[in-house]
């Protein structure tokens, strides 16, 4: 069975690194470290946004305390075609050994982006982050057919 986290001291976390914190996989934003006090035990500050939905998660523990680590892992996909049943978007793209796997697109900015590229002759690729056993489109490249790719991050 495939492990979805790595466990890891909570000193050795650094600003950057991904984090699980109160169940949800986050990249630290900010991470510090109080002095010991008096009764001996230095304390962590963690505060990181959410990969998935952009919240913020904070939280406090002993500096030597164990903390799980998601792994994340970022994919690039060929995009094939989008469709839409009723108010949700779906993506169709394909992989690098040409299976086809399809995403629900949760952004607008994303959706218009690809439906105003269906029209023109560029090549779209579709950006996924995975973790958790979950992957979510969050961003598309644009490549004309003879030129160097552009990536297009949505405006949140």
């Amino acid at each position: 069975m495939k492990s979805y986290t790595h466990t890891i001291e909570s000193d050795k976390i650094k600003k950057g690194s991904y984090l699980l914190i109160n169940g949800n996989p986050c990249k630290i934003l900010t991470c510090f470290f109080q002095k010991t006090g008096r009764h001996g035990t230095k304390k962590a500050y963690l505060c990181g946004v959410d990969i998935f939905t952009g919240d913020t998660y904070e939280t406090i523990q002993l500096a030597k305390t164990t903390q799980y680590v998601p792994v994340v892992e970022k994919k690039n996909y060929k995009f094939e075609s989008l469709y839409s049943e009723e108010e949700w978007h779906y993506v169709k793209v394909s992989n690098n050994e040409g299976e086809i796997v399809e995403f629900m697109v949760k952004n607008d900015k994303i959706v218009e982006i690809l439906m105003t590229g269906c029209e023109s002759n560029m090549e779209f690729y579709v950006n996924t982050i995975c973790g958790m056993g979950i992957e979510e489109v969050t961003s598309v490249e644009t490549r004309l057919i003879s030129q160097e790719s552009q990536q297009i991050q949505p405006n949140e």
